[in-house]
């Protein structure tokens, strides 16, 4: 075991005076990593919704796409859109094409990334540090899709490491290539942005004398090469945040992003834990804790999380794990800095078990390749177009643009009625149409997180047997027929829970309570309840729903009749739902109650009442959450 107690600027000028640190065998572990990390990431992947939706907005012209596809359409700088308008038209729009350039950007970020963590702190660091990058879920994933992310962790990369090598040799091409990554990093993202700006201010206090100077101007000369974009900047933050899709981070959101970094594995959680306390010790025998470096990248690891945290709890919703990608590395590097250099016979069971356990962690427990390579919409628009085979009807949540995206795959067009848009079904009165016809004997309704959790009811409701279920991140697929052998798993259960009814209670004559516990056996249920009248109503009955956690509401849902009723020549049935998976859970005590809201007492009597839990997606968060009941 050797310890390195040099100056810090001595350990700049060493690792700039070579292209890649450390010995012979160190540079066979780096190479032997950045294979192992290329195998990870080669596994072709489909398309998710946030790439598609950047192909949508590729139009004919350059400056269409800038205006319509970023300025308008879009949250994030122009960088990535233009220069997949480019790409696109020269390599066409497979997935394989497509994702190519940021698979190897990912990939070239590490090549920065251990030149960077050398001369910060040691080899074996950066050998361990690179072990995690290259197998983690986090880089594996991102470096998968063809968004900002895979560019932002690259330009990032690509910062630190030339900033480290104009501090350590002064050489004018390193300082030109600090102000390039800064330029690239502000055009493709604004936290890449933010974190740029953050290390090119502090890094004053890393220079040499004499180098200040061209240093600021590297710094205004970058500042001038975004100023072109300050206007599409400036429309894209009065928009706000995200708030439309996207909740403020709550208070478990800090240990689910910890415990999603380390992709649920308890091994992997407690063999990084055990360096990093052996570094701290290590570091506070050398005394290498009073050097700048470790506290420059606490700095630069958590000053992003914590901007992006308090400007989505004061302001709008912006803090996502993806934003994080690009500060991410400096946090491993702090964490990992007291760590000493080791030799050989140590280095290479170290970085092997951290590799190891990355793998498992990701094959294993995550469960990567087996979620990640089914597109819920490519099975949506394959049930779309089988559809016309067999006369049913399928109802699926997708825009129309990306089911014409895998219609001209498989040679089929949207011309004909085998599907349904459920952007297009307005009210209830346009489902009963659809559902109503007699020819039809099934029907495939294609859902997402954002689908009204009311819709596999009212399928169900003229189409009662579940005959199927596909399981999907973020998506599933129920199969609905009239008559058949129904699929056990995905049954929904119905309750006999006690209804309360009070003839002199005019306003809410029925009610359902129940402790959430009586009534889900998966976090990811969703509990229907269904209000039957007699005869027709009008829209001054509803049927509403509340979420209590001690007492408390945190969550209220109502149905009208135009929205989610589904009529009959003798009556009317009124349908509500809670998707359990939308609410957290931990710390609460959560009671349910659902009743009929009769505003203008002119309907009297009791409702027939049923309360069913269907069995809830156990994958539908499940690239960025736990995986239940698998």
């Amino acid at each position: 075991m050797e310890h390195s107690t040099s100056h810090w600027l001595d350990r700049f000028q060493q690792g700039c005076s070579v292209r890649l640190p450390g010995q012979r065998w160190e540079k066979w572990i780096f190479w032997a990593l950045v294979l192992l990390a290329l195998a990870l990431r080669y596994p072709g992947t489909p398309y998710t919704h946030d790439e598609l939706s950047a192909l949508l907005r590729l139009f004919p012209t350059l400056s269409e796409t800038i205006e319509q596809g970023v300025r308008i359409g879009d949250t994030h700088p122009p960088g990535v859109q233009v220069f997949e308008w480019f790409w696109t038209r020269a390599f066409g729009t497979g997935e394989d094409a497509v994702k190519f350039p940021f698979m190897v950007m990912g990939l070239a970020a590490l090549f920065f990334l251990y030149r960077f963590a050398s001369a910060w702190t040691n080899t074996t660091v950066a050998l361990v540090v690179l072990a995690l990058l290259a197998t983690m879920q986090y880089s594996v994933m991102y470096s998968q899709i063809a968004r900002p992310y895979a560019v932002g962790f690259f330009t990032c990369a690509f910062l630190l490491d030339q900033l480290t090598r104009y501090v350590g040799s002064g050489r004018r091409r390193a300082l030109s290539g600090f102000a390039l990554a800064a330029v690239l990093s502000a055009y493709t993202h604004h936290f890449a942005m933010l974190f740029a700006a953050l290390v090119s201010i502090s890094a004053f206090a890393l220079l040499r004398p004499g180098q200040a100077k061209a240093y600021a101007i590297a710094c205004g000369i970058a500042v001038l090469l975004y100023l072109p974009n300050i206007p599409i900047l400036m429309h894209q933050f009065s928009k706000g945040g995200l708030s439309d899709w996207l909740a403020p981070p709550g208070p478990y959101w800090l240990e689910d992003y910890l415990r999603w970094i380390f992709m649920y594995s308890w091994p992997l959680a407690i063999a990084c834990l055990a360096i990093v306390l052996f570094g701290v010790v290590n570091s506070i025998r050398t005394k290498r804790w009073r050097e700048p470096l470790p506290w420059l990248l606490i700095f630069w690891g958590l000053a992003p999380l914590i901007i992006g945290y308090v400007y989505s709890i004061w302001r709008a919703p912006v803090l996502q794990y993806s934003m994080l990608l690009f500060s991410f590395p400096c946090l491993l590097l702090a964490a990992f800095h007291g760590f000493p250099q080791l030799s050989f016979k140590w280095t290479l069971p170290a970085v092997g078990i951290l590799a190891a356990l990355g793998v498992h962690g990701l094959v294993v427990e995550r469960d990567h390749y087996t979620l990640f390579q089914a597109s819920k919409y490519e099975a949506f628009s394959n049930v779309a177009s089988a559809q016309q085979a067999h006369g049913g009807l399928a109802i699926v949540d997708m825009q129309q643009g990306i089911l014409d995206f895998y219609f001209a795959r498989i040679d089929r067009y949207g011309d004909g009625p085998n599907y349904v848009l459920t952007s297009s079904i307005i009210d209830a009165d346009d489902l009963g149409e659809l559902l109503l016809d007699p020819e039809l004997v099934s029907v495939d309704l294609g859902i997402t997180p954002s689908t009204r959790p009311e819709l596999p009811s009212m399928v169900q409701e003229f189409f009662p047997v579940l005959s199927g279920v596909e399981n999907f991140c973020e998506g599933s697929i129920l199969h609905f027929a009239k008559a058949g052998r129904p699929f056990r798993a995905g049954l929904s259960r119905e309750l006999n829970l006690p209804i309360w009814s009070d003839s002199t209670v005019v306003e809410f004559p029925a009610i359902v309570e129940a402790g959430i516990s009586q009534l889900i056996q998966g976090p990811n249920d969703v509990i229907e309840v269904r209000a039957t009248f007699p005869y027709r109503i009008g829209s001054d009955i509803t049927l509403a729903g509340d979420l209590f956690d001690r007492g408390k509401s945190i969550a209220f849902r109502e149905s009208h009749v135009k929205e989610a009723g589904t009529i009959r020549s003798d009556s009317v049935t009124l349908h509500l739902a809670f998707n359990m998976a939308d609410y957290e859970k931990r710390d609460r005590q959560l009671h349910f109650k659902a009743y009929v809201q009769n505003r203008t007492g002119r309907w009297t009597g009791t409702p027939k009442v049923e309360v069913r839990v269907r069995a809830g997606n156990p994958i539908v968060y499940g690239l960025y959450g736990p995986i239940h009941g698998q």
